[in-house]
């Protein structure tokens, strides 16, 4: 029976895995959005009159599609993590990266978000898995990222079903995150049109997002 209900388990989690990436490539758009991933799935963020992300972003296909793979063990984690810091957390536009840019970025809602830990969670189970180059302090947090998501301060090699459930928790933040983004994008002000410049051109949110 206790076999049983592990294998029940397990196939939770895969399944809640398999959810969470297709929620991601809709980016965050909600179910029943959900196709198959692009090279232009984050095209929302990265087109927009305030991209979020660099234009590279949307290029990723092959990433996206790996994400969906529910790991078995600490170094299939590895690869995993690595895709998913890749794509969502070095790829920010530079303003959200900058710890103090010297021009904020222009929605602070959307800087906010991406400063309220769902982006660092994962860059720092990257750093933990992948390089080893732990910060002061870093220790703690992922003690803390491993305990919320596996109930446990270290995961040994191959439980499949601790690094499963920590590479679910990850996603479902992510979704989340993307999520709150996309309405934050949504409902940011659009720009009041200025006087015609020099070029007789009006300024507008698409080119205001290009300068």
């Amino acid at each position: 029976m206790a076999g049983w209900r592990q294998v029940r388990r397990d196939a939770v989690q895969q399944d809640r895995v398999r959810a969470g990436t297709r929620l991601v490539w809709s980016g965050g758009a909600g179910p029943g959005s959900v196709g198959q991933p692009s090279g232009r799935v984050l095209e929302r963020f990265v087109r927009g009159a305030k991209p979020m992300y660099r234009a590279e972003a949307s290029d990723f296909t092959d990433k996206l599609l790996r994400l969906g793979r529910v790991v078995g063990n600490e170094d299939e984690f590895r690869v995993w993590v690595e895709d998913l810091a890749h794509i969502f957390e070095e790829s920010l536009e530079s303003r959200l990266r900058a710890e103090e840019p010297a021009r904020p970025y222009d929605i602070p809602e959307v800087a906010r978000l991406a400063r309220d830990g769902r982006l660092n969670q994962i860059r720092l189970m990257r750093n933990y898995v992948a390089h080893g180059n732990l910060k002061a302090g870093d220790e703690i947090a992922i003690a803390q990222i491993l305990m919320r998501f596996a109930g446990v301060k270290f995961i040994d090699h191959d439980d499949a079903s601790r690094w499963t459930r920590v590479q679910v928790g990850l996603l479902e933040d992510l979704v989340g995150l993307l999520e709150d983004v996309r309405k934050a994008l949504e409902e940011a002000p659009v720009p009041v049109p200025t006087e015609p410049g020099p070029t007789g051109l009006h300024a507008t949110p698409l080119l205001d997002g290009y300068r």
